[in-house]
């Protein structure tokens, strides 16, 4: 053991609800047991195993937990972040969340770029509250983007679900201290 505390924050998507997150080695686990949301203000919270309804839009919900517990650990600390969005149901987030101009009613990829923009809005506010002088990050991204939101250069029908460039090329981002670029 090398004594670090691991926390889990945002969606399990691994077994069911009886194969819980911290039965699987996480110290504290705050999210959801499913892979999307029903809705994003008012979703299934999940925090060490007590389920409770939250009605705090769950990318900030995910964030307020992690930051709540990076407030509590004492010593070395690992944590994983698993944002569910910008996953479906596709919404219109807080407003302060996003500044994506938008039709009425919004268009699918205007609810999409708007939800993007809310989870890098709350991925800032996390980064900016870490010691990035003394925190490695890992940010990867999730498996492709939905066909029908797909834009150039990515044709429609090899997105998400595929084998194709959109459905497998996913961001991958380590920044820190002693994290060189190259060989």
């Amino acid at each position: 053991e090398l004594g670090y505390t691991s926390g889990l924050f945002g969606k399990w998507h691994l077994g069911g609800p009886d194969e819980r997150a911290n039965d699987m080695g996480w110290a504290r686990f705050a999210g959801l047991l499913r892979g999307a949301v029903s809705a994003y203000d008012r979703w299934d919270r999940t925090v060490d195993g007590d389920m409770a309804v939250s009605e705090i839009y769950a990318t900030t919900q995910q964030v307020d937990d992690l930051l709540t517990w990076l407030g509590e650990v004492d010593g070395p600390w690992f944590a994983q972040l698993a944002f569910n969005a910008p996953h479906t149901p596709l919404h219109v987030p807080p407003a302060a969340l996003h500044a994506t101009d938008l039709a009425e009613p919004p268009t699918d990829a205007q609810m999409f770029a708007a939800m993007i923009q809310a989870m890098d809005t709350e991925l800032g506010r996390l980064l900016g509250a870490l010691d990035l002088d003394n925190t490695v990050v890992i940010y990867m991204g999730d498996n492709g983007t939905g066909n029908r939101l797909l834009r150039d250069p990515y044709p429609r029908r090899r997105g998400k679900d595929t084998l194709y460039e959109g459905g497998i090329a996913v961001p991958f981002v380590v920044a820190g201290p002693g994290v060189r670029v190259g060989r």
